[in-house]
Formats: C-alpha cells, structure tokens, sequence
C-alpha cells in the first residue's frame, strides 16, 4: 500500500515540477500512468491483507478444535486412572451429559 501511495506521489511531483519543460499531453500521460498504477498496487494490497485475514481466521478456527481434541484425551487419560466401576461409570455419564449439552 505504502508503494502506491509513493507512485501516485511521484506522479503528483512530475507532472506540478516547474522545472520540467516537457509537454501538457506527458504529463497528462504521467498523471494517469501514476495514478492506475498506484490504485492497482493498493488494489492487490486490499487483495492480499483480505486473503491473511481469512488465513487467520482459518487458523484460529483450527487451534479452537486442535484445544478441543486435547482436552478430550486428557480427559481420557484421567478416566483411565479410575479403578473403582461405579465411580468410572458415573464420571463417563457425567462427561457425556457435558459433551452432549455442549453442542
């Protein structure tokens, strides 16, 4: 975005220079070739921050399942320490009455 932003102001300064002698028609050509290149550098710009923002969310969404998945083996490893029945049988119910209400 910064580059576009320095051709449009490039073509800004040449074509408003008092110095340069050339032509009305050059720097009308100036004027434009800076300007469309300087949109179409922000436009790829808007293109590729829009594409990392979407990226990001991707990834975000991915950590949130890869968090979940974690927790379910620990809980697992836990219930693998209970010995005694009742008490693994109540805690397994307790768990899926969670599981389920949390979807």
């Amino acid at each position: 975005m910064v580059v576009g932003f320095i051709f449009i102001g490039l073509s800004f300064y040449f074509i408003f220079n008092e110095k340069d002698n050339s032509l009305f028609r050059e720097k009308i050509l100036i004027g434009i070739l800076g300007t469309s290149s300087g949109i179409l550098t922000n436009f790829v710009a808007v293109i590729y921050l829009k594409m990392y923002s979407e990226t990001t969310k991707s990834f975000t969404s991915f950590h949130y399942k890869l968090v979940s998945t974690n927790h379910l083996h620990f809980v697992n490893f836990l219930l693998s320490k209970i010995d005694n029945k009742d008490v693994l049988n109540k805690a397994i119910k307790e768990i899926s009455d969670k599981i389920t209400n949390k979807i």
